[in-house]
């Protein structure tokens, strides 16, 4: 008797944990589907039939789809009571839900806590003895996402490989789960090296297509990765066709249009533009903005991209008033504010629907003003309004740096900053040559110069050295990474351009984080001065302010290298005199600063003399 109740035990959970199975792999054919509605019913339908603790990995998995939809708060919710319930004492269900955890943090913007959880939920897997299942791969691949995110590209592709080799030795070389994992290391390599990329991105394509045939929209994906990777290394024809297989299925998919294929439009129209062929960019271009304008409207950040990218044809083919059109009706999409036609007028630079398209607009403005000038027209308001417009990338540079949590974006702006500042000193020099107030524009030059060089400094320091160096209490910082992380999950939100009043709502949130985080900062500036100084003080020193530090007979003499232009500025101070001298950089210029550096530091007089002299 006693053994027919132990099998007749054994069998109900075996029938039990098969029925749990079976409803999640129902559920991740529709993930893959990316059908997260019908998901969703089907595990709430589940969870309800079930008692918990039994019950609990339907909710795991049921706040994976909310994530996966954007529900970031209400998945939060269903987390953290799974977290609490005591019930929850199983290890590997406790891993499963921190991997949830660590996704959640990912999506908010919150890299610091993701990590947290996931290599915390790698130590879970570890004690229940599954650190080799398929859900411990999921985590390793996260965890290879954040490091991805944060731009330890490293330490991601040590742990996407690790989890890539799990999913091949636990569910074959050809599952769907190795298929992502050759897709995230193609992403990964894409950054470092492109041939890498382009393999991995192979590999996933033909288990996709082993998977789900030729039309589906993973195809499509894995389609349009590749073309990346193609153009990356300049193979135009090959990109040519991954793009135009990846429009064709999407138009399929789709026949009354949609941003995919608007995407793949694009990616067309920027290849044609590479390979210089503008009338055939420009039309991809046309059919994409089409396609956008139907979808969101004339208000997004997609729809500026493209008409950025319209306005880089037109100015590559010296159409200098169509390229500034293009580009202020670009401005005009990605701002919820800003209406005016007018090429003189700039927008905000704290309202815009995607922050780094709206950069990309006035930096593309302030060049193209700057090539009209010189080319036709020779009118000194167009490179004025160049400098303006350079001064608003200025500001807009300074408001993505500080309030980004995103290292990559951080690198990413930095490359873009240095252009800015390059521009700022040629433009303002050029304006001092024939301006009366020439002085004036010697200062603006002197103050991109030196926000390049305490820009670079600043961004190097500020987070490998402030907490040390300032003392400041941890909790200050935790409300820091706090603010900064729901600002940059609310500017994502608007950058997908919601409906109306939602969109509403979002600016609300905004503005009242914003007005917290500028409070705290002024909080910052009171209480803890010096972590504010090295973190937050964007001024730089003014003429005057180091003039009454010169005392008589001496001189300031300060470089600034613009290296696209080959040109060396040199600014000279003293106590009441204030020039600037443009010059060539020598051919052979690395060479003579090498020859240079070494004759101060080996004492070689006669090196010293020849390499001194040349570049006096």
């Amino acid at each position: 008797m006693k053994r027919s109740l132990i099998t007749a035990l054994f069998l109900s959970i075996t029938l039990q944990t098969f029925a749990q199975s079976r409803v999640l792999v129902s559920v991740d054919s529709l993930i893959s589907l990316s059908d997260y509605q019908a998901a969703r019913i089907a595990l709430e339908t589940a969870a309800a039939k079930t008692p918990p603790p039994e019950s609990y990995r339907f909710s795991n998995k049921l706040a994976e789809v909310l994530i996966l939809q954007g529900k970031l708060d209400e998945a939060e919710s269903l987390l953290n009571r799974l977290t609490n319930d005591s019930r929850t004492e199983n290890s590997f269900l406790q891993a499963e839900v921190q991997t949830n955890l660590g996704f959640l943090y990912l999506n908010k913007a919150r890299n610091d806590i993701a990590l947290s959880n996931l290599q915390q939920a790698k130590e879970l897997f570890e004690k229940s003895g599954k650190a080799n299942s398929v859900e411990a791969a999921r985590c390793l691949a996260d965890i290879s996402l954040v490091y991805a995110t944060t731009g330890k590209l490293n330490q991601a592709e040590e742990n996407g490989i690790i989890a890539m080799q799990m999913r091949q030795r636990l569910l074959g070389d050809a599952s769907e789960e190795a298929a992502a994992s050759y897709n995230d290391m193609g992403l990964i390599y894409s950054q470092t090296n492109a041939d890498k990329a382009l393999e991995y991105f192979d590999m996933a394509l033909a288990v996709y297509e082993k998977l789900h045939g030729k039309e589906h929209r993973k195809i499509a994906i894995a389609n349009n990765n590749l073309g990346l990777a193609y153009r990356s290394l300049k193979l135009y024809g090959e990109a040519v066709t991954s793009f135009e297989s990846a429009e064709t299925i999407w138009k399929r998919i789709y026949p009354e249009g949609h941003p995919n294929q608007a995407l793949a439009l694009v990616n067309l129209g920027i290849t044609y533009g590479q390979m210089g062929n503008s009338p055939a960019a420009l039309g991809y271009y046309e059919k994409a903005l089409a396609i956008y304008r139907k979808s969101y409207g004339e208000k997004h950040s997609d729809v500026s991209a493209v008409l950025n990218q319209m306005g880089a044809v037109k100015q590559d083919e010296g159409k200098f008033n169509e390229a500034l059109s293009y580009l202020q009706s670009a401005l005009i999409a990605n701002s919820p504010t800003f209406q005016k036609q007018a090429v003189a007028e700039n927008p905000r630079v704290n309202s815009y629907y995607n922050a780094k398209v709206m950069l990309y607009s006035l930096r593309l403005k302030a060049e193209t003003l700057e090539q009209k000038y010189f080319s036709k027209t020779l009118k000194l308001s167009e490179l004025r309004l160049a400098l303006q417009t350079l001064q608003s990338c200025d500001s807009l540079i300074d408001n993505i740096r500080f309030n980004s949590t995103n290292e990559s974006d951080k690198l990413e702006i930095g490359s873009s900053a240095n252009e800015v500042y390059e521009s700022g000193v040629r433009i303002a020099q050029s304006v001092s040559e024939a301006a009366i107030d020439f002085q004036h524009y010697r200062k603006r030059a002197f103050y991109f110069a030196e926000k390049s060089k305490s820009a670079v400094l600043q961004e190097s320091v500020a987070d490998a050295e402030a907490k040390s160096f300032a003392g400041i209490p941890p909790e200050m910082l935790e409300i820091e990474k706090q603010l900064k992380a729901n600002m940059a999950l609310l500017s994502q939100k608007l950058s997908q351009k919601p409906g109306a009043g939602e969109e509403s709502v979002l600016r609300e949130k905004l503005f009242a984080v914003n007005g917290e985080y500028q409070a705290f900062v002024k909080k910052l500036e009171k209480d803890y001065p010096d972590y504010f100084n090295l973190k937050f003080n964007r001024a730089s020193p003014s003429i005057e302010q180091l003039q009454k530090l010169i005392r008589p007979k001496q001189a300031v003499v300060s470089y600034f290298i613009a290296e696209k232009g080959r040109r060396l500025y040199t600014f000279v101070l003293t106590q009441k005199t204030f020039h600037l001298y443009n010059s060539t950089l020598p051919e052979d210029f690395e060479k003579l600063i090498k020859g240079f550096t070494n004759s101060l530091y080996y004492i070689t007089p006669d090196v010293y003399r020849e390499s001194a002299g040349k570049l006096g």
